[in-house]
């Protein structure tokens, strides 16, 4: 699975902590965007209210407008 998250979680110096250039074609980025779906699915016990307000907190924080947390090591 080339385009899991793993995958693109293999360089933490890049931005984010993901490196996007190991997402090297549309099959990647589709293959670890449902990969990333069902995580958030899954962490969120499909709760769409605590869906919703970590996707408004991740727009603050790319817009830099709020602090990421820390990551895990």
């Amino acid at each position: 699975m080339a385009g899991s998250y793993e995958h693109l979680r293999r360089n933490r110096d890049s931005y984010g902590g993901v490196d996007t250039s190991l997402c090297e074609n549309m099959g990647d980025a589709i293959e670890a965007m449902v990969h990333m779906y069902w995580m958030i699915q899954i962490l969120a016990d499909s709760d769409t209210a605590r869906i919703r307000k970590a996707s408004r907190q991740s727009i603050e924080i790319e817009a830099g407008r709020a602090v990421p947390p820390q990551a895990v090591k």
